[in-house]
């Protein structure tokens, strides 16, 4: 006779199969679909980057068409396209409306308040960006121009840098030197929203110490410009994060995409008129820019805590000036012998702090090794 249970085991396998065969079909599904899905999402990612690219295109050819008027009664387009032009002024405020109405959307509002949730840290860094750089700057720029006859126009350029904090790309550049994004933007968000305040009491108080410079002193002025240009379109993007929340993600992709068209192409002028300008800016003015970025980081390290990568991120945005402010307050305050400092800052500044940023990642990485 036969063992009953040899006999069941037969008897219960074969279902084994079909069951498999359903879950792999199943599996197969399901990596079909996620494949679809990265497709559409991939399409629509295209989609909105064509879409922003094409507003950017508009905006941009909208606010030159202003200026043809002025080719058609005979001025000629070399004396438009200058460094104290309306149309570096427009594009200028264009894109610093942009950059910031795009982070006010892009942003949560948990990064927004990261530093408020600190005081200490935040009381440091608005110490090191708002009080200490632009001391350092005043300072420095004293002793290597006292004297000089052109010290008024460094010294008004290092004062206009001074007076305006919150780079639209801070979060970038901390990134890029091994910091807490999270951090850099709470910051950048706070000096903004500060500058209303702090940039025209910063120009106040710099201009009277450098010499006597020609342009406007009309302060009240100054900080309306700052509203209009950079904590309204702040202001507006939070607002449009909160009230449609399912839709602030494809807004800020697309508001993303015009924004760094923009800014590109306001890149583009200033790179061009950085060749013509930077050679201009006497050694002396060309010297106190690594200084003043020398300065800024090792207070702005100092301040910025235990942590390494909240040290980078403070050190970096107390240096991180925001130089199309700068140059929109420049442009329209008529101080346009400050621009080719302004300029240089951007170039120089930012080669100056390269070293900084290597060093941070070389730390990391021995913290991450031991």
């Amino acid at each position: 006779m036969s063992n009953p249970t040899q006999q069941s085991v037969p008897a219960d396998n074969p279902p084994a199969m079909p069951i498999n065969n359903e879950l792999a079909m199943q599996r197969t599904g399901l990596a079909e679909k996620r494949t679809d899905l990265a497709e559409k999402r991939t399409g629509m990612s295209a989609q909105r980057w064509s879409q922003g690219l094409t507003v950017a295109i508009v905006l941009l050819f909208l606010g030159l068409a202003a200026f043809i008027p002025l080719a058609l009664t005979g001025v000629e387009l070399a004396d438009v396209f200058t460094l104290n032009s309306q149309v570096v002024q427009t594009l200028t405020a264009m894109t610093i409306f942009l950059l910031m109405l795009t982070l006010g959307v892009k942003t949560p509002l948990a990064s927004l308040v990261i530093l408020w949730q600190q005081p200490g840290l935040l009381g440091r860094s608005l110490l090191a960006a708002l009080v200490i750089f632009p001391l350092g700057a005043t300072v420095i720029g004293y002793l290597f121009l006292h004297g000089q006859p052109e010290a008024a126009a460094i010294g008004l350029g290092l004062a206009v840098l001074a007076a305006s904090p919150g780079a639209p790309l801070l979060t970038q550049r901390a990134s890029m030197a091994g910091g807490n994004v999270a951090i850099a933007t709470s910051l950048q968000v706070t000096l903004a929203t500060l500058a209303v305040v702090t940039t025209p009491l910063t120009l106040l108080l710099l201009t009277a110490i450098f010499a006597r410079v020609q342009a406007s002193a009309d302060y009240l002025l100054i900080a309306k410009q700052v509203l209009t240009v950079q904590f309204l379109p702040l202001g507006l993007g939070i607002l449009i994060r909160s009230l449609g929340r399912e839709m602030a993600s494809d807004v800020g992709d697309l508001l993303t995409t015009v924004a760094n068209t923009l800014f590109m192409v306001l890149l583009v002028f200033l790179l061009g008129f950085s060749l013509v300008t930077i050679p201009t800016v006497p050694w002396r003015g060309l010297a106190v820019i690594p200084l003043v970025v020398a300065f800024g980081l090792m207070f702005g390290h100092l301040l910025g805590g235990p942590n390494l990568e909240t040290r980078s991120s403070i050190a970096t945005g107390t240096i991180a000036r925001n130089a199309g402010l700068a140059l929109f307050l420049a442009t329209a305050n008529g101080a346009i012998q400050a621009i080719p400092t302004i300029i240089a800052y951007m170039v120089v500044g930012a080669i100056a702090a390269l070293p900084y940023n290597v060093w941070i990642k070389r730390q990391q990485q021995a913290i991450a090794e031991e």
